[in-house]
């Protein structure tokens, strides 16, 4: 073996021996700390509770070594109402990443990472349509409508790394049933930095529902202001079942009574300035309260929207449709609309089309 060669083989050796042995000395000292973190338990219960304005009960308290480095275990998690009467949010477990320099001071009030194992939460959708959590707010359900936005801007100015895993929620929907929708297999992760914001999550829908829904969005700027953040968001679901999402719409409440659709979307702008939006479709048995002459037996394609200085622009790809045993072939299209300086232009164009097929189209239109 050449010199240089048995120098470089020698650092490199060194180097990894020194690095295993730095690793089997943190791992060390974590071990010793470990049993120390349970005589933090009350005082981890009081910073929740003066943190979130809520009586917090922990069960237990412990440490592991995770992939992501040690971390604080917080056993069966319940978060009550003011009055302590509900329990508005109760998890398995919930994970704090923390620095061995926390550990090592019991300062576990700012980890590095939240992990909500097993959370389940309620959810009321009272007559007047309104949604609410039960403890949040007032101690009541019904009185007062949670303020999603509040909520997300806290979410959003979290610097830790939020996932919540195999998580549940129970929406009680006194407008439709006393029996609960449940949403079952929640995974949910959120990502924050200074300026740039991801989440994005899945979830198991009851079958009243449908199959499955997927989501993601990322948004650039400092928590949530409107009037200036870029942002893209898009969603995929399995199986929907169209009368009764639809039903949540107001707009659409009571148009379909039957359909099953398969949907990917993409939107996108800045502010609150939608710039694009695009969504692949595919459906069937497609009914809406017209009768059979106001549906589709089948319909799918791609849609494509986009915005323009002046104007707008929208496209259709391997458009595919039949209604009353009548099939459209594979077709596209294109409408432009521009209002420059000489008026309002339309442009368009279409490899093929029915009248009655598109009539039907647009009877759907809010």
């Amino acid at each position: 073996m050449k010199t240089w060669q048995r120098r470089l083989w020698k650092g490199f050796a060194a180097t990894f021996a020194a690095v295993v042995i730095a690793l089997a000395t943190v791992i060390g000292i974590f071990r010793l700390l470990a049993p120390l973190v349970p005589s933090y338990r009350a005082e981890v219960e009081h910073w929740a509770a003066r943190v979130l304005d809520r009586p917090v009960s922990i069960a237990g308290m412990g440490a592991r070594w995770d992939w992501y480095g040690p971390e604080i275990t917080l056993d069966d998690v319940k978060l009550f109402s003011h009055d302590g009467k509900y329990v508005v949010i109760t998890a398995h477990e919930i994970r704090l990443g923390v620095t061995l320099q926390a550990l090592l001071h019991g300062s576990f009030s700012t980890p590095s990472r939240i992990i909500l194992v097993q959370p389940q939460l309620s959810v009321v959708r009272d007559s007047a349509g309104h949604y609410n959590v039960r403890g949040f707010g007032d101690d009541t359900v019904g009185k007062r409508q949670v303020d999603w936005r509040s909520g997300l801007n806290d979410a959003f100015q979290q610097r830790a790394e939020i996932m919540v895993r195999d998580g549940s929620i129970t929406l009680l929907d006194r407008r439709r049933r006393a029996t609960p929708f449940v949403f079952t297999r929640v995974n949910i992760k959120l990502d924050n930095a200074a300026d740039d914001h991801r989440i994005s999550g899945t979830l198991q829908l009851p079958p009243a529902f449908g199959n499955s829904l997927q989501f993601h969005a990322e948004v650039t700027g400092e928590g949530l202001h409107p009037e200036s953040w870029p942002w893209h968001a898009s969603i995929d679901g399995s199986g929907l079942e169209v009368p009764i999402l639809l039903s949540y719409w107001p707009q659409y409440q009571h148009r379909f009574v039957d359909g099953i659709l398969d949907l990917h979307a993409e939107v996108a702008g800045n502010g609150a300035t939608v710039k694009q939006f695009k969504t692949g479709i595919k459906g069937r048995d497609l009914l809406s309260a017209g009768g059979s002459a106001h549906g589709f037996a089948t319909l799918a394609g791609e849609v494509a929207w986009m915005r323009s200085g002046t104007g707008w622009k929208l496209d259709g790809r391997d458009i595919t449709l039949t209604q009353a045993g009548v099939s459209w072939p594979v077709s596209n299209f294109n409408l432009a609309y521009d209002a420059d300086t000489q008026g309002d232009v339309w442009q368009g164009d279409a490899s093929f089309l029915r009248l009655q097929d598109i009539d039907t189209l647009i009877s759907w239109l809010p």
